[in-house]
């Protein structure tokens, strides 16, 4: 499994969930953005992403 889901319980899960929708959704958006122009060294013409809440 791509991200070792496997060992994290529901609760944990849930919490994150939690804790992802008390963030300003804009500003994360914006954050990882930055942080894949900056890991694939691209600039802002090329790169789609969604990202669902």
């Amino acid at each position: 499994m791509l991200l070792g889901l496997e060992f994290i319980t529901e609760a944990r899960l849930l919490q994150a969930l939690d804790h992802l929708e008390s963030m300003n959704a804009v500003q994360l958006q914006k954050t990882i953005f930055e942080s894949v122009k900056t890991q694939y060294d691209t600039d802002d013409k090329g790169i789609y992403y969604h990202i669902a809440l």
